[in-house]
C-alpha cells in the first residue's frame, strides 16, 4: 500500500496508528463508510474469495508485525454470516496468533439491535480470547439511536436500550487494553 508523503505525514502522526488511514481521501472520512467503493455486500462477495483474501491478509499482517514489532488489531464492524456462522476467522486467529481483535461494545450493540440474526453476547463469548483491545462505550437504542459514544456507566440498564456492558466485561475479563 503506497501513500502520498503528505497524507502519510498526516495519518501516521504520533498516537495515531491506523494503517487503513492511507485509504481515505480526507481525515473526516475516517470510520465513515458512505461511499459504495468502501464496502461490499455479502451476496456480492463469495466466501471462497473472502477466505482467500483473509488468509493473505492475516499472513501479511503477521509478517509485518514481526518486521516492525507491533500487534495488528482488527476491529469488528458490521459482521456478516462469514464471521458469525463460520469458524474460519477463529482458525485464522489460531494460526496467526500475532493478529488480535478489538471488540467495540457500542458497535456490537448497534448491530444486535438492527440485525435479528446477530447475537452480540455470542460474538463476545466466541472472540474474547482473541481480543487485545476493547472500545468500551455505550449507545442507547430504543427505536432510534440515542446517546452515541456515551460513557459506559453502571447505572445504564439493558432494559432501557443500553448495551449489556457488564456482561461483555465478564466474557472479556482477561483483555489487556480497554479504551473509553
Amino acid at each position: 500500500m503506497l501513500c502520498h508523503v503528505k497524507k502519510f505525514d498526516r495519518d501516521f502522526r504520533e498516537n495515531f496508528y491506523g494503517i487503513e488511514a492511507c485509504l481515505f481521501k480526507d481525515e473526516k472520512d475516517i470510520w465513515r463508510f458512505a461511499d459504495e467503493s468502501e464496502y461490499m455486500y455479502e451476496q456480492d462477495y463469495p466466501i471462497d474469495k473472502f477466505k482467500k483474501y483473509s488468509k493473505n491478509l492475516f499472513c501479511w499482517l503477521s509478517e509485518k508485525s514481526l518486521e516492525y514489532n507491533f500487534i495488528p488489531v482488527l476491529e469488528f464492524d458490521g459482521l456478516n454470516k462469514y464471521v458469525c456462522e463460520e469458524n474460519f476467522l477463529e482458525s485464522l486467529l489460531e494460526k496467526y496468533k500475532a493478529v488480535r481483535l478489538c471488540l467495540d461494545t457500542g458497535r456490537l450493540h448497534l448491530q444486535n439491535k438492527i440485525d435479528s440474526d446477530f447475537d452480540e453476547k455470542e460474538i463476545i463469548r466466541k472472540f474474547a480470547r482473541y481480543t487485545e483491545v476493547v472500545h468500551l462505550w455505550n449507545v442507547k437504542i430504543s427505536g432510534n439511536l440515542e446517546n452515541n459514544h456515551f460513557p459506559a456507566l453502571p447505572s445504564l440498564k439493558v432494559e432501557d436500550g443500553w448495551a449489556p456492558i457488564l456482561l461483555g466485561c465478564f466474557y472479556i475479563g482477561g483483555v489487556k487494553n480497554v479504551s473509553r
